[in-house]
């Protein structure tokens, strides 16, 4: 993923010392190929890269060099061309050559922390524990995760090139959507501007339909594309998420073919109102709370109730990594990388949002994606 190995050093050095301070003798981290949850980034966090197939473990002893045990040839094969992890084992059973591992090192007592037990197959930690019954098991995926959430100036780079690709996205997608052409087709055209721009994964998913008051309403969840044809006078929302080295970015737009009806406009400009109100907030010594509370007093002026979770959230090797709620007090802090797209109910299963992804600067936020906010009108 064409980090440096200085950045992997930044990285090591700050969970090592989290370790130091937990007393933990060494770290066991699961990885798959999913999208959900947060604790899949802190696999890719210390080992540089995204799995394309099966789980892996890694250990991360306290005072030597990590080994991951991965599956698959090809994906062996392919995790030797990234630096960061020597020592690399290909195996079908990687909990129990994990446990051969600790066992040959003498590492069956102690304190190891688990990375993370809400992801952790079932199996695997009952491998763990029989095996290695000496061994305490703690779970460790906030050790990693505090790190991972205060990006670096490689990460930013690299998030404004995550950006960049979101918005060519987007741009390709006005140029293709109109009526005739299929969810399938925008797919195949947005993913392949993506993937000539650099995205080796992503997120990509639409809410389409009529008005409220006809057959198949517009409802605003968004969900894979189907062999539908979009139609003349359709809703369409944008849900534009690739995975740039790793890195999600997201950029969620609505589309119009033909003008949208009145209560559209209303619920779409009290989210961009609402967007906005957050992000005079987002800034260093602010707290999540703060933000949330101005997302959500702004919607209730404009007569909309927000969503109880998803209307903010961190972002970054995992799609939502902390979510901004009114009941979260963690203080805003530089290098947070944070998605607002304030979202409302408009009726009975009906939603709408909109918004993108900034960097949190010391001195101000830094807007990523540079694609207009305005609904998109496409005759």
């Amino acid at each position: 993923m064409e980090f440096t190995t200085q950045e992997r050093d930044r990285r090591y050095e700050a969970i090592r010392s989290g370790m130091e301070k937990e007393g933990l003798d060494g770290l066991i981290v699961y990885g798959t190929t999913g999208v959900g949850g947060r604790w899949n980034g802190n696999f890719v966090y210390l080992a540089d890269r995204c799995l394309f197939y099966g789980d892996a473990l890694i250990f991360f002893p306290f005072d030597k060099d990590p080994v991951i045990f991965i599956s698959g040839e090809n994906q062996y094969l392919e995790a030797r061309r990234t630096p960061w992890i020597a020592d690399i084992r290909m195996t079908r059973q990687p909990a129990t050559d994990l446990c051969t591992h600790l066992s040959s090192h003498n590492s069956t007592e102690g304190k190891i922390g688990v990375s993370s037990f809400a992801g952790l197959p079932a199996e695997i930690a009952r491998q763990l524990r029989t095996q290695l019954p000496n061994v305490e098991f703690v779970e460790s995926s906030e050790l990693i995760f505090a790190g991972r959430e205060n990006k670096s100036g490689e990460e930013l780079l690299v998030a404004r090139h995550g950006a960049a690709v979101g918005d060519a996205g987007f741009r390709r997608s006005l140029e293709i959507l109109r009526p005739g052409v299929t969810e399938l087709e925008w797919k195949a055209e947005v993913e392949g501007v993506m993937t000539k721009g650099g995205a080796d994964g992503g997120f990509n998913m639409l809410g389409t339909g009529r008005a409220a008051d006809e057959d198949d309403p517009f409802r605003g969840f968004v969900t894979p594309p189907t062999e539908r044809k979009f139609q003349k006078g359709d809703l369409v929302l944008l849900e534009i998420t690739p995975r740039v080295k790793g890195y999600y970015n997201q950029i969620v737009r609505l589309v119009s073919l033909g003008e949208p009806p009145a209560y559209m406009k209303k619920a779409h400009a009290a989210c961009l109102d609402a967007k906005h109100s957050a992000l005079a907030k987002l800034k260093p010594g602010e707290t999540f709370t703060t933000v949330a509370k101005a997302l959500n007093d702004t919607l209730i002026k404009h007569g909309y109730a927000m969503k109880g979770i998803g209307s903010a959230h961190t972002i970054g090797l995992d799609l939502s990594e902390s979510f901004i709620n009114l009941d979260n007090g963690r203080k805003v802090e530089p290098g947070f990388l944070v998605t607002i797209h304030p979202m409302v109910a408009t009726g009975d299963w009906r939603q709408l949002f909109i918004g993108e992804t900034f960097f949190v600067h010391a001195a101000g936020l830094e807007a990523l994606n540079k694609a207009g906010e305005e609904i998109a009108i496409l005759d």
